[in-house]
C-alpha cells in the first residue's frame, strides 16, 4: 500500500538539534501519566507550580546548542509534533515529565492541548504492535491474558482503536491496509473499518507499566 511508507509512527525515527544534542523520537519515561500535553510552536516550561521560576522558553523549530535539553514522549518538530507526558491536569497547571523523569510546569492556557490517553489513542489513524512485543502481545477476545487469541494475517499490520480498557485496547485488523490498490489511502480507520466486517476484532495491551507495547499512528 503506497502509504505505508509515509505514515508518521512512534518509534520510527529521531530528531536532530543539533550536532551533539538530539532527542529520540520516542523518549522512554518513567511514568505515562494521564495523557499528552500538545504543545504549540513557542512554550515556556517553569519549575514550580507558581510558575515563578523558569526553566526554559522553547521554540520547537529553533536549533539552540545553549539551551537545556528538552525532551518529550514524541518529539518531531518538522511534523509539529512535542507531545509531553502529562502527569496533572490542574484548574492552574500542566504539570509534565521530560527527559525521562524530570519534571516541570506549564501554565493552563488555551494553546496547551491534554488529550487523555484513551482520546489520543482513539483518535489516532491506527496502532500497530511494537516488533519486540508481537510474539508476546497476541490479540486477545477479551482483555485478559488468559482469553483465547485471535489470529491475524503475519503481515505489516493497521489496527483500528475503538476502546481503551486499563491496559488494553479493543481493536480492528485492517483489511484494506496491505492493498495494492491503497483504497482508503490517508483516511483515519473509523472512516471505512466497518467494511472489513468484525471477524477480526479484539484486544491487545497497549502498555505495560510505562512501557508503550504499540505504535500510534499520528497521520496518514
Amino acid at each position: 500500500m503506497k502509504h505505508l511508507t509515509l505514515i508518521l509512527f512512534l518509534g520510527l525515527t529521531s530528531i536532530t538539534f543539533s550536532q551533539n544534542k538530539y532527542c529520540e523520537y520516542e523518549t522512554e519515561t518513567s511514568s505515562l501519566g494521564i495523557g499528552l500535553l500538545l504543545m504549540p510552536q513557542k512554550y515556556s516550561l517553569f519549575k514550580d507550580s507558581s510558575l515563578s521560576k523558569i526553566i526554559s522558553n522553547e521554540d520547537m523549530y529553533a536549533l539552540d546548542d545553549e539551551s537545556p535539553l528538552i525532551c518529550a514522549k514524541f518529539s518531531k518538530a518538522d511534523y509539529e509534533i512535542m507531545h509531553f507526558i502529562c502527569l496533572e491536569n490542574s484548574e492552574s497547571y500542566f504539570k509534565i515529565l521530560y527527559n525521562n523523569n524530570q519534571t516541570a510546569f506549564v501554565p493552563k492556557d488555551e494553546k496547551y492541548t491534554f488529550k487523555s490517553w484513551k482520546n489520543y489513542i482513539r483518535e489516532s489513524y491506527g496502532v500497530r504492535r511494537q516488533n519486540d512485543f508481537e510474539k508476546s502481545n497476541p490479540l486477545k477476545t477479551n482483555p485478559n491474558t488468559n482469553a483465547v487469541d485471535i489470529i491475524i494475517p503475519d503481515e505489516p499490520e493497521l489496527l483500528c482503536v475503538f476502546d481503551l480498557k486499563g491496559d488494553w485496547i479493543k481493536v480492528q485488523y485492517d483489511c484494506f491496509y496491505n492493498s495494492p490498490a491503497a483504497e482508503h489511502e490517508g483516511e483515519p480507520c473509523h472512516t471505512y473499518i466497518k467494511e472489513c466486517g468484525s471477524k477480526k476484532q479484539g484486544w491487545v495491551r497497549w502498555r505495560r507499566g510505562n512501557k508503550l507495547l504499540i505504535d500510534i499512528f499520528l497521520m496518514p
